[in-house]
């Protein structure tokens, strides 16, 4: 499904609301008591309601939050290599950028070292820098400024590649336009509930309006504005890359590595939540970095379902560290040697629950079928999906 079924969700409540509030509309021109009480019910849901909720969600004053990049991880699987390789070929190829002084990767050599990022090996490699690409004069242009890859070895079964996105100046804007916003929902969305009939006994299906609380919508926004432009991103990458998670339309994890001088201790907490996290949450890394391995959404998704987002915010405040050049680069720094780490434990948790699913799912198909000798192909075949 395309964008991970996030515009389909959105469609599904833009309509869903859209009947509700008809159907509310059509009741109130009833005549007599149930149409004026029908009346003041759209009345007061759809026309009169107010939002006692006076919290302000939008960025402390004179202060800024800005996403530094966005480090997305998908799975490759070892029998692909040959695959990987063609698409690091075509990266290299096709879209290296020259706007960057970076050393010149040979095909072969690279190639070579893929093939050794095998742990069985006397000389292997633990990771392999590709390069830094962009996507000039392509439609992800508008979107990503440029990337950057890098193949890392994650067990026997799987590689993974590793990708570095800094938005495009436009997108930026339109994030941190989110970000700094005072958001709040006048709307409200429809859910399925369940109406008593007057005269008998029983009920029937009816739509109510329920109210999120502002600092979780806003936070579902800027989540869901990020992961449309990983979609588009892996997506255009899929036809290079055998994606293990995203082909199976499942999000990839990813870190989104944010900038800011807001401090901790200062009573910020409705802009955290729109954010997606809670200040008194998270780990620290250092005084000034902080990880957050939990994220808040607000009731429109499904809290078992698992949130493969992590979100590192750091102080910056232009300082020098030891002989790097300010915290920007401590965080790369940071990143870029323990992001595969922070991937493991997300690629663990999605694997479990998604190998869940098709154990689940095979045992409804075997329950389907009686094993008997003429269903037993049926039973060669769900065998044989299950294996894929």
């Amino acid at each position: 499904m395309r964008y991970y079924g996030l515009k389909h969700k959105e469609q599904i409540e833009k309509y869903t609301y859209f009947y509700a509030y008809s159907r509310a509309k059509l009741l109130s021109l009833l005549p007599g008591k149930k149409g004026k009480f029908q009346k003041q019910y759209f009345d007061y849901v759809f026309k009169n309601y107010h939002n006692l909720d006076k919290h302000d969600n939008s960025i402390p004053q004179n202060k800024m939050f800005n996403l530094y990049f966005v480090t997305i991880s998908d799975l490759i699987r070892r029998e692909d290599i040959h695959k990987l390789q063609s698409g690091v070929k075509y990266l290299l190829k096709n879209r290296t950028s020259n706007r960057f002084l970076t050393a010149p990767n040979g095909l072969e050599e690279l190639c070579k070292k893929i093939d050794q990022m095998d742990s069985t090996l006397l000389c292997w490699y633990e990771t392999t820098d590709c390069g830094i690409f962009e996507f000039q004069n392509h439609p992800l242009e508008k979107s990503i400024d440029y990337f950057t890859l890098k193949i890392c070895n994650i067990n026997s079964g799987y590689l993974s590649l590793q990708f570095n996105i800094y938005l495009s100046e436009l997108k930026m804007k339109e994030l941190n336009s989110l970000i700094s916003c005072n958001y709040k929902d006048k709307r409200g969305f429809a859910v399925q509930s369940l109406t008593k009939k007057s005269n008998a006994s029983g009920a029937y299906k009816n739509y109510s309006i329920t109210h999120y609380n502002d600092n979780y919508l806003k936070a579902d926004k800027i989540y869901e504005f990020i992961s449309k432009i990983e979609w588009e991103f892996l997506q255009e990458l899929s036809h290079y890359f055998p994606l293990v998670l995203h082909n199976k339309e499942i999000l990839p994890p990813r870190i989104e590595v944010y900038r800011t001088d807001i401090d901790y201790h200062d009573n910020n907490e409705f802009f955290w939540e729109s954010i997606g996290i809670s200040a008194y949450q998270g780990q620290f890394i250092d005084k000034r970095h902080k990880m957050f391995f939990s994220n808040n959404r607000s009731g429109r998704y499904d809290a078992t379902l698992s949130n493969n987002r992590l979100i590192y915010i750091f102080k910056d405040d232009d300082i020098e560290v030891g002989q790097l050049r300010s915290i920007k680069d401590h965080v790369y720094s940071h990143i870029n040697e323990y992001a595969n780490d922070y991937f493991l434990f997300k690629f663990l948790d999605i694997l479990s629950i998604e190998t869940g699913k098709v154990v689940i799912k095979y045992k409804h198909n075997l329950d389907k079928i009686k094993l008997k000798q003429n269903h037993l192909k049926g039973l060669v075949t769900c065998s044989h999906h299950l294996n894929l």
